[in-house]
């Protein structure tokens, strides 16, 4: 069981930390867009 809390915790993390470099790269992409537009 605490093994499986482990990992759900990891996917989690990964998951995370996926979503919040996404959310970066489209906000620059959008800062860019303005600033070159």
């Amino acid at each position: 069981m605490r093994k499986i809390a482990a990992h759900t915790r990891t996917f989690w993390s990964i998951t995370f930390v996926t979503l919040l470099s996404i959310a970066v790269v489209s906000f620059h992409k959008q800062n860019y867009s303005k600033i070159f537009l």
